[in-house]
């Protein structure tokens, strides 16, 4: 894929990830194992490097549009899948903007010929996913920063060719002195821990690490932790969160309807009460699409430079948090209206239990909880009430 691959290039390479991710789905879940065969796909299809910048400022492979779209169709063959990808992703956009020249150089072309799969070390042992703090850390010397990192979880740790980590920033003397350190896997002596046999997304090769080794000095960002998530680094992620969590439940429904659309299964929709549950589902749905279509739009027009004004923050934070309570809530809605043997065994053609239990980690992913009390104090700020959707 070239820096001027057009959109239905994209797609086209999407669904053909999809379609390896969807195959080794149903086996991958059930062992718990990493979706290797959907990485051996992505690196081959130029989909790991799209967001690598051209030779002009701001040229890239694809839009944010594009972004979402291969995130949703992702979604919809696997979302395990769709989540390491959009990780990765997210990862190579905040080196294409805050790296410096050297980093950028020696990191953006290896990911591009899909040599480079990113891991993202955020998560702390006291703190979790809190972005904003870190404990203190070895400080740079003769023009390298040591790494000494505990990480009680890296999606795809095992398999990552390199990380972006986050630490306290080379000289930081307080815990909201943030940076993200990026290194190369031969940079690090790693050390695995336990795995996380999780109730869902269980292709995600979740695993604990411990880090050790050291990195030029120009392997930090510059730009403190903290401006980059408000500016770019969380929207990113709620925008492709969000993507993959509607690709999944929109893939469930789709089954649902066509196995409905059976002679012997039609009964089920013979009352007002179920054709009510299915409008319900279908409001869910519609729900999320439109947030998403906001936020995909105003990332858009904003070209991800600086999203971390109040308005913004809060809208991004609402789509997370609307997307993974809606996805969840439809496919629950759908296993009641199929019932038990088509809804909840993991024997049947729907996928439904499967849908639901990786769906349930939407909303502990950067939990809701504390989206939701970020958003209460961000909107006692906004008394004009600057609604997703309002006047401009």
């Amino acid at each position: 894929m070239s820096t001027r691959s057009t959109g239905s290039e994209i797609r086209a390479a999407a669904v053909a990830v999809a379609a390896v991710a969807r195959r080794e789905a149903v086996a991958a879940d059930r062992a718990g194992a990493f979706a290797e065969e959907a990485l051996a796909e992505l690196r081959s299809s130029g989909l790991l490097g799209m967001f690598v910048p051209g030779r002009e400022a701001d040229d890239t492979a694809a839009t944010i549009g594009d972004y979402s779209q291969v995130a949703r169709i992702l979604g919809r063959a696997s979302l395990s899948v769709a989540v390491m990808w959009v990780m990765h992703s997210q990862q190579v956009m905040t080196i294409a903007r805050y790296g410096s020249d050297d980093l950028r150089g020696r990191v953006l072309e290896q990911v591009r010929r899909g040599r480079n799969y990113i891991g993202s070390v955020t998560t702390e042992p006291d703190t979790g996913g809190d972005l904003f703090t870190s404990p203190p850390g070895p400080s740079a010397r003769d023009g390298r920063i040591a790494i000494r990192r505990t990480a009680p979880i890296v999606t795809g740790g095992l398999v990552a060719d390199s990380f972006l980590i986050k630490m306290r920033s080379a000289g930081g003397r307080t815990p909201r002195d943030t940076a993200l350190v990026y290194a190369d896997r031969s940079d690090l002596e790693i050390t695995a821990g336990r795995p996380w046999d999780m109730l869902g997304m269980r292709s995600t090769g979740n695993v604990a690490l411990e880090l050790d080794g050291s990195v030029p000095r120009s392997n930090e960002l510059t730009v403190p932790l903290a401006q980059i998530a408000a500016a770019s680094f969380g929207p990113l992620a709620h925008v492709g969160w969000a993507s993959s969590w509607l690709g999944c439940a929109e893939e469930a429904w789709s089954r649902v309807l066509r196995w409905s659309g059976r002679k012997r299964h039609r009964a089920f929709l013979d009352s007002d009460s179920a054709l009510e549950e299915v409008g319900r589902v279908r409001e869910h749905l519609e729900i999320v699409a439109a947030c998403l279509r906001t936020c995909v739009a105003r990332m858009s027009e904003n070209n991800v430079h600086d999203l971390s004004g109040i308005p913004d923050q809060i809208h991004f934070n609402v789509l997370k948090t609307v997307a993974s309570s809606h996805c969840y809530a439809a496919v629950e809605r759908m296993i009641d209206l199929v019932g038990l043997s088509d809804g909840y065994s993991r024997q049947s053609e729907l996928g439904l239990e499967r849908a639901l239990r990786d769906l349930r980690a939407a909303g502990l992913m950067f939990s809701d909880r504390r989206l939701r009390r970020s958003n209460g104090a961000l909107a006692l700020l906004d008394r004009n009430v600057s609604l997703m959707c309002g006047d401009e």
